[in-house]
């Protein structure tokens, strides 16, 4: 069965810390409606939380050492979270 993508799905994604993910859905928006701001707002911040500022996932982030790069990023993420 093929996932449903909303806005919600994407939401759910961010709040469970699958950002990628969330990224992938709302890219797939994107195409289907390129003015909806709730969309592009939520890409703006995905992209800065994904450091995604050079364009899309590109093929070093799915090497050994962009994994590595994005797990210390997200283990970033988690420890400023406990923190707060």
């Amino acid at each position: 069965m093929d996932r449903i993508l909303t806005k919600t799905l994407a939401n759910l994604y961010i709040q469970q810390g699958h950002l990628h993910k969330a990224y992938e859905i709302l890219q797939a928006l994107l195409e289907k409606d390129p003015s909806d701001p709730d969309v592009l707002e939520k890409i703006k911040r995905l992209r800065k939380r994904l450091d995604l500022s050079h364009g899309p996932l590109n093929e070093a982030s799915h090497s050994s050492e962009g994994r590595i790069e994005i797990l210390n990023k997200w283990l970033g993420n988690v420890r400023r979270r406990k923190k707060s």
